[in-house]
């Protein structure tokens, strides 16, 4: 029988709390509560929290039948995550103990197990902040949160396996072959290999077993590479038979890409790439790391598809398998690092990040997306003996890829294949990134890791001018980036989404603000300086809803529009002001300038108010001084401002009006814009005075799917103007309930933050209808989702 895999993350039981009691009366779960996987111990405010409140023991159990059958077999448990020390119990009988929240591990229990009979698992986890487990032992700038936060299966095998398999390609652009190593457990019988191409047999081969150590390789005709506009996997599976029965089985998905590196930065299957990507943490709120398959594909997604870019870096530590795997599908490139921040700990706690790297590299080497390991501990000192060892098992484990180390001091040491710096040398007037030669001296690959985050922390419902600035610094670095022949190889933002934190750092909250969206996954006015440098789908975004009242003295002199469009037309009450074009003078490296809108007037002098061209250009600079100095015009301005009194007979309170007229708008005008591709009108945004207020209901997904686990889906409340603009200074609470199918994850009371909401619902175990009811004034909306199988 080949291997089997059982998953097992329904019906757990779960205590707030440990007592010896838990281990001696195994059986006894009456101060238990049930739950299911992916589970955080502790549900954690959205902000304003004690973080040593998610420290503590808790209890999880869970009975498992293990059939009289699967004697003479292999019987392994599999936890994918646990936060952050687990001890493991089969009955009453200690197993092991795993320390680390991030990395895979496994137990055999055959020797603990009774077969024909129900056995209690219990695993004790401690979330304590141990000093002699990465990343702990200094300050860090995020949650690890607790509990059982990834899937669980229950594995059985014959005692001839499969024990480890690696796949990769050589010179793809040449060859056609995979290479491919396996670690059996036996050295009799037959290893087949089959390479599958969209579930179609392509080739298979068989091969007599000469030693548990095999090498391969299988050739591929007309193979089709992995790139990123076209993420093309094919599935690889290994078959061990022995005497013609099938002992083990296991698959993989596989991609032919090459990746190479020189001076100036990565080359992609012959192609060089200018990399452009952004820092991923992988917490939500409430519910902190423990998110299924779903929510974690929708991350992915959400940096491929939503904002465009090419790379992730999985921030500070390995991610969820399913993150990685739909990177692999939809062409998002990754650079992953062990666990850590800033601390090297003690002898112990070194020889974790050794094991953390090999236990990392073992789960994630089939993954094309992989590009680079990061085997260094974030922003640590140098530590030669330590990365040493980790490079080492780097290359030993994966010959295919290059290391980097994520440092941010300049010059340090250099063991790596890559260099890559954390640059957080922008304040905003000076030059965005530093010249790599001032970094390092060396002639090597050279990556920012990191840039802007804590430089320039901002929140969705800031001021305009604040959200402004903290998107146009995001746009300048990428614009220097993408300087050719600059050595810089490619730059990724600090950081996706805001995230809980220690106190030590944040806005005094618990929140880091440094994300381009924030916590709930809602857009930021930077993120469009990432969507808006693709070409997948149209982005038309202004950075100002023209309130000239929420800036100084009622001064807007520039409305900046994030868009891939080819040029943009401006209306004022459906009279044209103007077309506006790319600003490559201040963003010539950029695949999309932004466009820079600084005339709201245009013609309209002449055409309304019956001035010539002069007087017009004449009128239109007074007015901006007027703006500008309010009345301290200088002298020249008010010489302008009295011709054209004089000339047009306009007293005193007609030359007031005039002016509101064309500025603040007394008149409430309605602007807007249209961008245009090929001379077609592509998207349309517009704005005014805002008379009429809706709420509007989105949801990510209308069914439900649960499989190993539940599944979960996102609903989204705005409140919007009558043209759909979010109003971004509206906060309120939303009261929710659900009934049948689902869940709601968190509070019942939504707060929506700058005009949008959003709360989780996930599967229970009904399937059906799920019901929705959200809460507001004056209103009730009711939604519906379906679970199915």
């Amino acid at each position: 029988m080949a291997r089997q895999c059982i998953n097992l993350n329904y019906n757990w039981y779960f205590c707030e709390q440990f007592d010896d009691k838990h281990i001696k009366d195994y059986l006894n779960t009456s101060s238990f509560e049930k739950v299911d996987l992916p589970h955080n111990a502790v549900e954690v405010p959205y902000h304003y929290f004690d973080e040593k409140k998610i420290q503590g023991e808790f209890t999880y159990k869970k009975e498992i039948f293990i059939e009289e059958s699967y004697q003479g077999k292999i019987l392994s448990l599999i936890f994918e995550g646990v936060s952050v020390t687990a001890h493991l119990f089969i009955n009453d009988e200690f197993v092991m103990t795993h320390k680390g929240a991030y990395t895979p591990f496994t137990a055999c229990i055959n020797e603990f197990v009774q077969y024909g009979a129900t056995n209690m698992i219990t695993v004790v986890v401690d979330s304590h902040e141990n000093v002699f487990i990465p990343p702990f032992g200094g300050l860090v700038d995020y949650l690890v949160y607790s509990g059982i936060y990834r899937e669980v299966q229950l594995e059985i095998k014959e005692p001839s396996f499969i024990e480890t398999f690696f796949l990769r390609s050589y010179h793809p652009l040449q060859s056609n072959s995979i290479h491919i190593d396996a670690t059996l457990s036996t050295d009799e019988g037959v290893l087949q290999i089959t390479v599958l191409d969209q579930k179609i047999e392509k080739i298979k081969t068989q091969m007599s077993i000469q030693s548990k150590d095999m090498k391969c390789k299988i050739d591929v005709m007309d193979k089709v590479l992995w790139e990123l506009d076209q993420p093309y996997l094919y599935e690889v599976k290994l078959q061990l038979f022995q005497n013609n029965i099938l002992m083990d089985e296991v698959i993989s998905s596989f991609g032919f890409r090459e990746i190479k590196t020189d001076d100036q930065g990565i080359i992609l299957n012959g192609k060089r790439r200018k990399l452009r990507g952004l820092n991923r943490h992988q917490s939500y709120p409430y519910v902190g790391y423990a998110m299924p398959k779903s929510a974690q594909e929708k991350d992915a997604v959400i940096l491929k598809n939503d904002l465009g870019v090419q790379i992730v870096r999985t921030s500070h530590y390995p991610p969820s398998k399913h993150f990685i795997q739909k990177c692999d599908e939809i062409g998002l490139l990754v650079m992953e690092e062990i666990p850590g921040w800033q601390t090297i700990g003690n002898a112990e706690w070194q020889e974790l990040t050794v094991k953390n790297t090999e236990d990392m590299i073992l789960r994630d080497r089939n993954h094309p997306s992989i590009i680079m390991w990061g085997v260094r501990i974030n922003e640590s000192a140098d530590n030669h003996d330590l990365y040493v060892q980790t490079n080492a098992i780097a290359h030993r484990l994966d010959d295919s890829r290059p290391t980097a180390g994520v440092r941010n001091i300049a010059h340090s040491e250099f063991l790596e294949d890559i260099y890559t710096y954390n640059d957080f040398s922008f304040s905003g007037k000076n030059r965005p990134l530093a010249k790599k030669n001032t970094i390092t001296k060396k002639k090597h690959p050279y990556i920012i890791s990191e840039y802007n985050g804590h430089m320039f922390p901002c929140k969705r419902f800031d001021v305009e001018e604040w959200r402004i600035e903290h998107a146009l610094r995001h746009l300048k670095v990428i614009n220097v980036m993408q300087k050719p022949k600059n050595g810089i190889g490619g730059a990724i933002g600090w950081c996706l989404f805001d995230y809980q934190t220690h106190q030590e750092f944040g806005s005094g909250d618990r929140i880091c603000y440094h994300g381009v969206l924030d916590f709930f996954r809602h857009p930021k006015l930077a993120s469009y300086a990432y969507s808006s440098q693709q070409d997948e789908h149209v982005v038309l975004e202004a950075s100002s809803l023209l309130q000239a009242g929420d800036y100084p003295a009622s001064n807007l002199e520039n409305v900046i529009i994030f868009t891939n469009c080819e040029y943009v037309k401006l209306y004022k009450n459906n009279d044209w002001i103007g077309d506006y074009y790319p600003d490559r003078k201040h963003y010539q490296y950029l695949n999309h300038p932004p466009i820079i809108i600084n005339d709201f007037i245009g013609n309209l002098l002449e055409k309304q108010e019956h001035f010539t061209k002069r007087d017009s250009r004449m009128t239109k600079k007074a007015i901006n001084d007027a703006k500008k100095f309010g009345t301290r015009l200088p002298f020249l301005s008010k010489l302008r401002f009295l011709y054209l009194m004089m000339k047009y007979h306009l007293t005193y309170e007609q030359g007031l009006d005039l002016f509101y007229k064309y500025t603040v708008g007394t008149h409430q005008p309605i602007f807007r814009i249209d961008g245009y591709q090929k001379n077609e009108k592509a998207a349309s945004i517009t704005m005014g005075v805002s008379q009429n207020f809706s709420y509007h209901v989105e949801l990510e997904s209308l069914v439900l799917r649960p499989q190993e686990t539940y599944d979960v889906t996102k609903i989204t409340i705005k409140k919007t103007d009558e043209w759909g603009r979010l109003l971004v200074y509206a906060f309120e609470d939303v009261m929710v309930q659900v009934e049948g199918a689902i869940d709601l994850i968190g509070p019942n009371t939504v707060p929506l933050i700058g005009g949008i909401g959003s709360f989780w619902i996930k599967s229970n175990t009904q399937k059906g209808l799920g019901k929705i009811e959200i809460n507001l004034p004056n209103q009730i909306i009711i939604e519906t989702v379906e679970v199915k199988s």
